[in-house]
């Protein structure tokens, strides 16, 4: 297969058992409440974790969190399935035989221990894991007070930094602002999935999904659309360590949700998708009527030029 094709994947962590390595503790500004995010790998294969051979037999028509874990990898390793929907339906099975055939597998859509392995073997490879930075540390520049703007109101002014060549931003933050656009956020084992409120206008956009080499996921729905390097660093607000992304790939996959961004070197501006109000007319029937901001389309400056020649893309 060529490298090109191998991006890697983290596979959500209700779906799949990962492996244990040890971890740096990220940390909210006002809660006790701990998020583990993996900062360094152990034995075991990536995204599957070292349970790969128990994984069960998958074939056309197969449902369950299983497939769901096997469509995002496809997807990571550049077999685009799309939305990961525990669905084994016709395209996974198509994407599952082009692997295959890429890895001189015999070709027949299913995937048994030979085909579980080849995929783990494929993401392991191109694992890297998160950076764990003091706050002395000479790996981050430029740390300096920014501002998160939703909607038009200043959410936030927490830190960020450069690191790499690109910016990055305290995603607890972020977190705290979607919520005021009805977005729900998980964060479990170095995974951040969103979920976009039912209300909004904006339907998901799942195509041409690719990922960085990072140990740290972005998913919407459960479905991972991007990979990225994490930097752990200490939140001056709580004096404890929080989780760092780079903001280039964060503004691309709430785009991907219906979240316009606009990034202006120390001001992160947001905008939500409408949202759709349904009414009823006397006889009955119902119409979708569209209110609220319009999203926005430009999804950053120079800090996201430089960001994909350290993460894959």
């Amino acid at each position: 297969m060529k490298s090109s094709r191998l991006l890697a994947v983290l596979a959500l962590p209700a779906w799949v058992a990962l492996s244990q390595s040890p971890t740096a503790w990220a940390q909210t500004a006002t809660s006790n409440a701990a998020l583990n995010t993996p900062s360094a790998s152990s034995s075991g294969t990536f995204g599957l974790g070292s349970s790969w051979q128990s994984y069960p037999m998958l074939q056309y028509g197969t449902q369950g969190p299983s497939v769901a874990v096997l469509q995002n990898d496809l997807n990571a390793l550049g077999f685009t399935v799309g939305q990961a929907t525990g669905t084994f339906d016709a395209t996974t099975e198509a994407q599952v035989k082009a692997f295959q055939q890429a890895n001189q597998l015999q070709v027949d859509g299913i995937v048994g221990s030979l085909t579980w392995g080849a995929i783990a073997k494929a993401v392991a490879a191109y694992e890297v894991s998160s950076v764990v930075a003091s706050a002395s540390s000479h790996v981050v520049n430029n740390v300096q007070v920014k501002r998160i703007v939703f909607n038009g109101s200043t959410v936030s002014s927490p830190i960020g930094f450069t690191y790499d060549g690109t910016t990055y931003m305290p995603i607890w933050y972020v977190m705290q602002a979607l919520k005021q656009a009805g977005y729900a956020n998980v964060w479990a084992n170095g995974v951040w999935n969103i979920t976009p409120p039912s209300t909004s206008a904006a339907s998901v956009d799942y195509s041409s999904i690719k990922y960085g080499k990072g140990s740290t996921s972005i998913a919407i729905n459960g479905t991972v659309v991007a990979n990225v390097i994490a930097v752990v660093y200490p939140d001056p607000a709580s004096g404890k360590m929080t989780t760092f992304m780079p903001i280039w790939y964060v503004m691309n996959a709430l785009k991907r949700a219906g979240v316009g961004s606009t990034w202006q070197g120390t001001q992160w501006t947001m905008k939500p998708a409408p949202v759709v109000v349904t009414t009823s007319d006397p006889a009955g029937n119902s119409t979708g009527n569209t209110t609220g901001n319009s999203t926005g389309n430009t999804t950053g400056n120079s800090t996201g030029n430089t960001t994909g020649n350290s993460t894959g893309n």
